[in-house]
């Protein structure tokens, strides 16, 4: 006999997401929209998803309607049973405490609900909270039917520092869909080794770490084009780039998305990511899907994506002379990037695309439920 529609779609578990609007820029907002772009591999795992913005638009009212709305879904959702789960995405500061009424609705309404931790800067912000705050931040991973974390070093902080149960911790990386253009050779001879950056100017990303070390490669007279792709300070950024006399070298694009990036990427000679702190950089696994050769920090998340001298060349974080040491070894050796490319874009085949990141969080959901 020919099941009902309605017999079938009582099969799906239906999970609300909770996070930035996804026009915003930054990493939640990407990662959120790449599930929403592939409901139809989510749904074949049996998963029905729905999204909520907490923020993203402009002016204070604006964005106080749209938490509202956000908020709304998630009562009447949950006293009316629409909802199996609500899955929270949140980060440090305003993000972690908006995010904090919301889980706590969460428990006022019965809710099951799932936290996802996506910047590992949380750890030091919540440690330094007074007393009261960090107790009342306890209660969201306390009444989390599961907490998502993005590294390893993320979850063993869980674990040792929040005496979470091993059982409801679990790390599911950020996947992509595997693009169909992928870097296939070096730059002309006649041509410089393009470098590229993807993320915000600002000071967590080590742009001026950055810029230090390509003043080192202008003065040991190595040839290369450094392209910034992203948004934040920008006068600043500017002002460092003519005082360190780099104007022929670097070239800002404002921020990118879609076939631009795309493009970017699949043109670069080397991704850098010199950052002093991450949670599981897409960016990063952008650079590995696309086959270009990488250079970035040896930090969690980071370390979670790709290994010293295999898929990467990792450097410490705030050390413009080993940055320098190892984009100069990139630019004089094409050898040495081709290797690293081909062993990234693999490891990103094995490990990170969206259908394994639905698999993961397909898990996630149905031990929530349990």
């Amino acid at each position: 006999m020919k099941k009902s529609h309605a017999s079938e779609t009582q099969k799906n578990i239906v999970v609300l997401h909770l996070g930035p609007d996804m026009s915003a820029q930054g990493g939640i907002a990407s990662v959120l929209s790449g599930y929403e772009a592939n409901r139809a591999i989510f749904g074949s795992l049996g998963l029905d998803l729905r999204f909520a913005a907490t923020c993203g638009l402009s002016g204070a009212l604006n964005r106080l309607r749209q938490f509202s709305s956000a908020w709304w879904k998630v009562v009447s959702g949950s006293l009316l049973r629409k909802l199996d789960i609500v899955h929270i995405h949140t980060a440090p500061r305003g993000s972690l405490f908006r995010k904090w009424l919301l889980a706590m609705t969460c428990v006022g309404v019965r809710q099951r609900y799932v936290i996802h931790i996506h910047n590992s800067a949380v750890e030091r912000y919540v440690e330094q909270l007074p007393a009261p705050c960090y107790k009342a931040v306890s209660l969201v991973w306390k009444h989390a039917a599961q907490i998502i974390c993005l590294s390893s070093d993320m979850k063993t902080w869980f674990e040792r520092r929040c005496n979470c149960d091993a059982g409801k911790l679990r790390i599911v990386h950020n996947g992509i869909v595997p693009p169909t253009l992928v870097y296939q050779a070096s730059a002309p001879d006649n041509e410089p080794p393009v470098i590229l950056f993807l993320g915000r100017l600002v000071e967590v990303k080590g742009v001026s770490v950055l810029l230090r070390a390509a003043e080192m490669l202008e003065r040991r007279g190595l040839a290369f084009r450094l392209l910034f792709a992203g948004s934040g300070d920008l006068a600043t950024f500017q002002t460092e780039v003519e005082l360190r006399r780099l104007s022929h070298r670097v070239e800002y694009l404002g921020w990118v998305v879609g076939d631009e990036k795309a493009r970017l990427l699949a043109n670069a000679d080397v991704f850098v990511l010199p950052s002093r702190s991450e949670g599981f950089p897409v960016a990063i696994v952008e650079a590995m899907a696309f086959g270009t050769s990488i250079v970035a920090t040896n930090i969690p998340g980071i370390v979670d994506a790709v290994r010293h001298e295999h898929e990467a060349l990792l450097v410490p974080p705030d050390d413009a002379e080993a940055l320098c040491e190892s984009l100069s070894a990139l630019i004089i050796s094409p050898g040495l990037r081709a290797r690293l490319a081909s062993a990234a874009r693999q490891r990103f085949l094995d490990h990170f695309t969206i259908k394994q990141t639905s698999e993961q969080l397909a898990d996630a959901y149905r031990k929530a439920i349990e």
